[in-house]
C-alpha cells in the first residue's frame, strides 16, 4: 500500500458544511494523485458522528456516495479520535486498486455554536 494522493481543508472553526468540507478535500486529493472520480474503487470513510455541530452525519456514506457519483462499496470505519488510522488500516486489508480514505470531523466558531444550539431547542 502507498499513498497516492492528499487533500486536507484548513483547520479550525468552519462554516462550511461537512459535505462541502469533504468534497473539496477529495478533490484535492485526487488531483494530488492524478486520478479522477471514476478510477476510485471503493471508499473507506472515518466520520465523527455529532449532534453539536448543527449537522447529524450517521448516513455519510450515502451522502458520500451521491455526492461523488459513485456506485462502489462505502465502509465506515469510526473509532472516535482514532478513526483516521482506523480508516487506513481497513484500506490496506481491503483487495481494491484505488481506495478513497475520508476522514472528517467539522468544528464551529463559538458564536455559531451558541446560534445552532439556540435553533435546535
Amino acid at each position: 500500500m502507498y499513498i497516492k494522493g492528499v487533500g486536507m481543508t484548513k483547520f479550525g472553526a468552519q462554516t462550511d458544511t461537512s459535505q462541502e468540507l469533504v468534497y473539496e478535500a477529495t478533490m484535492e486529493a485526487l488531483e494530488d494523485a492524478h486520478i479522477g472520480l471514476e478510477d476510485i474503487d471503493a471508499i473507506v470513510s472515518s466520520i465523527t458522528d455529532t449532534g453539536s455541530n448543527g449537522e447529524r452525519q450517521r448516513g455519510f456514506s450515502s451522502v458520500l456516495s451521491s455526492m461523488l457519483k459513485r456506485k462502489i462499496p462505502i465502509i465506515t470505519s469510526s473509532a472516535v479520535c482514532g478513526g483516521g488510522g482506523a480508516a487506513l488500516w481497513t484500506a490496506n486489508k481491503l483487495d481494491y486498486r484505488n481506495v478513497l480514505v475520508v476522514g472528517a470531523e467539522r468544528l464551529l466558531a463559538n458564536n455559531v455554536h451558541a446560534e445552532v444550539r439556540r435553533n435546535n431547542r
